[in-house]
């Protein structure tokens, strides 16, 4: 369905221009009716933006229709075309252009969010936000959410990486402090102080960071010798690879040992139930 509803687009969404090709089409409906969606996933609205939006509303109206489904209980809900919809009402219109659409709550969210990525309306963290919430309330693939919108499979895989960053680091991102590149980098560093610092120096000005720089933070890195030493007793042990990691503040943190197959899981399971009674 949502291949089917990505390639369909145009359908649903107004191409530039056509609020001028075919004004008597496209009825006009009071803003104070419509309510805002609840899967909008865009967060940040630049008030600068809005406000020449508003501008250019105001001398030469709305181009582009707004997208709405209509409520059971009367009114519409908003599917497409927030920022729109927000500058209108900056701009003092009663009235605003929609197209009317019956569509449920999981095709208004495709929809919606599908109209962000091809406007480019949304940030990197809002667009990982979008696609994860895509594939939870559609049970999508990567593969399949990337045939929806446009993208490829890596870069859907990318993008969803973001949300493994911790939260003041993506608010940055949300913020335009650090771009995608260098968010990407920092998740490549083992090390939550080392990611937090130096998100901190590239959103505050302190220092540049470029993404080879983050890169080559983590090649120069050096472990703790007495982890290395430990890490090697547990591989000979265990006959098999083995990572120790720290938290931040190295009071706690986890072992990771590597199995080939399942074989060498159940194996691996044995050995230390055994060496446990």
């Amino acid at each position: 369905m949502a291949t089917r509803l990505g390639r369909g687009l145009d359908v649903l969404l107004p191409q530039k221009g056509e609020g001028l090709r075919q004004p008597a089409a496209i009825p006009e409906i009071p803003v104070d009716a419509i309510a805002a969606s609840p899967h909008q996933v865009r967060t940040v609205f630049h008030q600068a933006d809005l406000q020449t939006l508003a501008d250019s509303i105001k001398a030469f109206g709305v181009l582009e229709p707004i997208l709405v489904s209509q409520r059971p209980a009367g009114g519409y809900v908003l599917v497409a075309g927030e920022r729109r919809l927000r500058a209108a009402r900056l701009a003092g219109l009663k009235t605003i252009p929609a197209i009317i659409k019956n569509l449920g709550s999981k095709e208004s969210v495709l929809v919606g969010l599908i109209e962000n990525v091809q406007r480019k309306d949304l940030n990197p963290i809002e667009l990982a936000k979008g696609l994860n919430k895509m594939m939870d309330d559609f049970k999508l693939t990567h593969e399949e959410v990337a045939s929806s919108v446009g993208f490829s499979r890596p870069r859907v895989s990318n993008l969803l990486r973001l949300l493994n960053l911790e939260p003041e680091i993506q608010e940055y991102i949300v913020l335009g402090h650090i771009h995608e590149g260098q968010a990407r980098a920092l998740l490549s560093l083992d090390s939550e102080t080392d990611r937090l610092r130096i998100a901190k120096e590239i959103a505050e000005g302190h220092r540049s960071w470029s993404v080879r720089e983050i890169e080559h933070k983590k090649k120069i890195r050096r472990k703790d010798p007495n982890i290395a030493v430990q890490e090697e007793e547990l591989a000979k042990h265990l006959g098999t690879r083995v990572k120790i990691s720290l938290s931040a503040k190295k009071k706690s943190g986890w072992i990771s040992v590597y199995f080939g197959n399942l074989e060498h899981f159940d194996s691996l399971h044995r050995r230390l139930k055994a060496e446990r009674s």
